[in-house]
């Protein structure tokens, strides 16, 4: 709710190009979403569910959102998908570990612990 307009436009021009499969300034991406932080979680975590892991190129995207939201959170979850493994069930597990780690510390998360101190 606090944020503005320009800064979901922003941000999810970022998320477009963190998936952009032609994109090589993916570290860079994630070094800006990181910085941007609690803002830029809602965006990349609506994107991650939206992402259907059937492709090498969607398993990728999936798991570079997964990378930027722990680079955020320094939340640790066991999402992992690999091209030999990708599942809908793996996705929705991991998908569930990150919306239950939202529900529960969103509105208390202001940066990552190790980034506080």
């Amino acid at each position: 709710e606090e944020t503005t307009a320009e800064e979901r436009t922003q941000i999810e021009a970022l998320i477009d190009q963190l998936v952009d499969p032609d994109n090589n300034k993916i570290f860079k991406v994630r070094k800006e979403l990181a910085a941007i932080g609690k803002p830029a979680i809602p965006g990349l975590l609506t994107r991650m569910a939206s992402i259907p892991p059937e492709t090498p190129v969607a398993i990728e995207q999936l798991n570079l959102i997964h990378k930027t939201l722990y680079d955020i959170t320094g939340h640790p979850t066991t999402f992992n998908l690999d091209l030999m493994g990708a599942t809908a069930e793996r996705q929705e597990s991991g998908l569930k570990q990150w919306f239950g780690w939202y529900d529960r510390r969103f509105k208390r998360f202001t940066q990552r612990e190790e980034a506080a101190e």
